[in-house]
This record gives C-alpha cells, structure tokens and sequence, in this order.
C-alpha cells in the first residue's frame, strides 16, 4: 500500500515554507525514507532559520545601543545634577566657614580687650601694692638707721664719759698674768681692734679691771700661752712686708689651751699669717687689697697668672687659698723661681688640673697618679714651703691627706739661709670666671699641716 509523507506546517514561524504532503512510491526500507524526508526538511528550514537569526540579531542590537544611547544620557543629566548640587553644597559651606571665622575673629578680639583691660588694671593693682610696701620699707629703714645712729651717739657719749683722760696707746701697764708679771704698752694690746684684748685695754672699762695686792691688773690665764701671744703682738706693732711677724711656736702640751686662749681673746683671725698677691698678668684683676684674684675674658688671652712675693731660702712659709669659683679649664698652683708674669714659664713644682687630665709638676717633670683628682670649686687648699728641708706641702681637706713634692732635685744648690736665693708662689688660670682668695692662714691651719705630714 502507498504510504503517504507526513506534511509539516510551519505557521508559528512567519520566515518557514509549507511543506505539503506528498506521496512517494513505497520502498521496501521504509526506514531509509523517513530519513532522506527528514534530511530534505532541514534543508527546507535552513534558509529561514538562518533569517529568523539575522533578524533577531539586527533587532537585539539595535535595542542594546537604544539601551546604550539611553543609559549615557542619562549619566550626563545625573553628573550635571551631581556637579550643581556639590556645587551647591560646597559654596554654602564656604559662606558658613566665612560667617563663623568673622564671629570667631569678633569674639576674640573682644576676649583680647578684655584681657588687656584686665591684665592692666591687675598690673596697676601690683606696682601700687609694690610702691606702697616700698614707701613702708624705706620709712622702716629710716626710723632704724634713726635708732641705729641714736644708739650709736649714745654709746659714743657713754665711752667719752667712761674713759680716763689722757689715755693713749703709749701708756705702761703692768700685769699679773696667772702669777707672772709683765710689763707693756696700751698699744700693743690694742692691736686687733675687735678682739676682746683690745677692748679690755682701750680705757673704757679702766675702772673695772681686778688688781692684785700690789696694783697690777690681774688675768687669770695661762702666763706662757699668754706670753707667746704678747710676743707676738710686739713682733706685729714693727713687722714690715719684707720681715713679717713670726709665728709663735708652741709645746704641743700647751697648744690647746694656747688656741683656747686666742679663740676667747678675739685674736684667732689676727694672729693668722696674711700673704698677699704681689703681680698679675693681663687677663686677670686684684681686688680687695691683693687677696682675691678674678680671670676675666679677654680677646687673645688664654692663660693669666700670678705671683706671690718673694720667699727666700731658709724659712717655712704656709699661703692658703679659697676657690671660690671655676669653670674647669684650667688651674695651677705651685712654685717657680722666676719672677715672670709669663704663665708656665721655669715652674719648679707645683699640682694642676683642667677638663681633661689632673697632674703633679715634680722634679721638673709632670707625672700623673690616681690619688690627685684635681682641684674643684669651693676647694680651700693650704701650701706649705719648707726651704729648710727643701719640700712643698699641699692639703686639701677633700682628700683628707696631704700632697708633698721633693724641691731638693730641682734647685742647682742646697738650701741653706745664706744661698740668698727666692722662689715665688705663682697660679696660673685658664679660662673666664675663675675667682681665687687667699684666706689668713691660723695657727690652727698650721699646726693641722704640720701633723699631716708627720
């Protein structure tokens, strides 16, 4: 029987073909026809499938850039709105930092005039309380230097009455010291014109002296503590710079109760041994009748130096200096036997210290030891100058011991009296603002030096 091929109708596709049924003559492989109708088909529906495609196509793309066309216009509107509302925006901002920074500027400069006012009427208030405790202070002092010379004609008026006519300096006096007698002048006891000595003798309390069985003023002290310092007072009242009084040598039993004798008597200070300075270099001054010296600055000028007058051979001679201030450039303190102002010229002997190093000038040649550490400020050093024995002593309580150099080596002869040769105590500073004062040197200072380097 003859089999029909299937018709195939496309309507749902407007670009497809109709394919109407057809009829073919049977085959005995039915198989192999359905086949080939079926190749046939696709082959029918290619073309309009291809088109379907290429129109589909063309209108997705013409749809994606309407979608594209449209998105970038509509970016521009926003960006445009964007930009004119930060404008916007920022140009109130603007005006807001203006009107605070004017209303900021106002009120600080109406705080600053109140704080003008305010500081000044607080400034006129201080000065008037100033000025009127000023006024009292001045009025204070006048009405005391008032009191001060009413007492002072007072007791002036007191010792004019008190006193014996025709007293004087020359007058004899005969004392009974502890049972000794003794005979001297007025004036030689009157010496130390603070001391409680002088003031006992200077005629004001004539009357109240004790007198023994015979008429003599009586004292009851040690009569040979007395008699070193009555000896002494008379080497003062005709000592000379060159042949100063010599210190009194005491038995080591008696030297307590001799220096409790001069701290009571007033004469403790009186009877130390002064030295004073004798010549300075350019860079440096004297003041206070030669005992203190100050480095100044001075353009070109590193080192000044001075020199104490001259020690001959043969004697024992002690100096003692305070120093009151240094900066730690530079100090020496030793012995040279030039009388040269130039400042490291020939020194014999001698100890030194700077920022960097601490050194002992020995023999002529400088060695280092880890016992010196130096001079400081505030030091109070006392020297002591055997040219008997030929040695230089230095003590410094800081180090609770004494430094001795050897002058033996250093001078071409002995040392006897009759060499009638000198050396001369010279400091040498370096650096501004270094004050040194030669202090009296005590009996006491003396006697300490004379211990420590037994």
């Amino acid at each position: 029987m003859q089999q029909p091929w299937v018709s195939i109708d496309l309507e749902a596709d407007p670009h497809s073909a109709k394919v109407l049924t057809s009829t073919h003559a049977p085959t005995p492989w039915p198989e192999v026809g359905l086949l080939a109708a079926q190749s046939e088909l696709r082959l029918q529906l290619l073309p309009a499938l291809e088109a379907r495609h290429t129109s589909e196509s063309a209108a997705l793309f013409r749809g994606h850039k309407l979608d594209r066309e449209s998105l970038d216009r509509r970016y521009d509107v926003d960006s445009a709105e964007m930009e004119a509302r930060h404008r916007s925006e920022r140009a109130a901002l603007v005006e807001n930092y203006r009107a605070g920074r004017d209303v900021l500027e106002r009120q600080f400069a109406a705080d600053s005039a109140d704080m003008q006012s305010k500081h000044l009427s607080e400034t006129q208030a201080f000065l008037q309380q100033n000025l009127d405790l000023h006024r009292d202070m001045i009025a204070a002092l006048a009405h005391q230097r008032k009191l001060q010379q009413e007492e002072s004609d007072s007791l002036a008026a007191e010792k004019a009455s008190m006193e014996a006519p025709g007293i004087s300096g020359g007058d004899i006096l005969q004392l009974n010291v502890g049972g000794e007698s003794f005979v001297v002048t007025r004036g030689t006891l009157t010496q130390a014109k603070d001391s409680l000595l002088a003031s006992k003798f200077n005629g004001r309390w004539e009357a109240r002296h004790q007198l023994d069985n015979q008429g003599q003023i009586f004292l009851d002290y040690d009569p040979y503590c007395f008699k070193q310092v009555l000896a002494y007072l008379r080497s003062k009242a005709i000592e000379r710079p060159d042949r100063p009084a010599p210190q009194p040598v005491i038995a080591p039993e008696s030297q307590a109760q001799f220096y409790a004798l001069l701290q009571f008597l007033g004469l403790e200070e009186f009877m130390g041994r002064h030295f004073f300075f004798d010549k300075c270099s350019t860079g440096a001054s004297m003041t206070d009748i030669r005992t203190v010296l100050q480095k100044h600055t001075a353009a070109g000028i590193d080192e000044s130096c001075l020199l104490a007058p001259a020690m001959p051979y043969g004697k024992v001679y002690h100096i003692k200096c305070h120093i009151e201030s240094y900066d730690g450039q530079g100090l020496f303190f030793g012995l040279t036997h030039l009388q040269e102002l130039s400042p490291m010229t020939q020194a014999l002997a001698g100890w030194s210290t700077t920022d960097t190093s601490h050194s002992i000038l020995k023999h002529g040649d400088w060695h280092t030891k880890s016992e010196w550490t130096g001079f400081m400020e505030d030091d109070k050093v006392l020297f002591r100058m055997d040219l008997m024995s030929g040695m230089l002593h230095m003590f410094c309580p800081r180090f609770s011991r004494a430094f001795s150099v050897s002058l033996t080596k250093v001078f071409s002869s002995s040392l006897s009296k009759s060499s009638g040769q000198a050396v001369f105590f010279r400091v040498v500073m370096r650096g501004a603002g270094v004050k040194i004062r030669l202090l009296p040197v005590m009996l006491q200072d003396m006697q300490d030096m004379s211990n420590m380097i037994k």
